[in-house]
């Protein structure tokens, strides 16, 4: 897990997993308030990796090009 604190007080903590073609992360943000309370916003990111030829290959298939 990484950490990173942003001058305005808030912090971000990422989560991530990766393989050859998937990765995933989930990210927390705890953002100060006003009060010295912090609230929490929470995200989940998956990304897809394809090779060249495989993205060639389904544009060509889909008619695309």
């Amino acid at each position: 897990m990484q950490t990173f604190e942003h001058d305005d007080g808030s912090v971000a903590m990422i989560n991530g997993s990766f393989s050859s073609d998937i990765a995933y992360y989930a990210i927390s943000v705890f953002e100060a308030r006003s009060d010295g309370l912090f609230e929490k916003y929470e995200s989940e990111i998956e990304e897809r990796f394809y090779s060249v030829d495989s993205l060639k290959s389904m544009l060509v298939s889909s008619g695309f090009c």
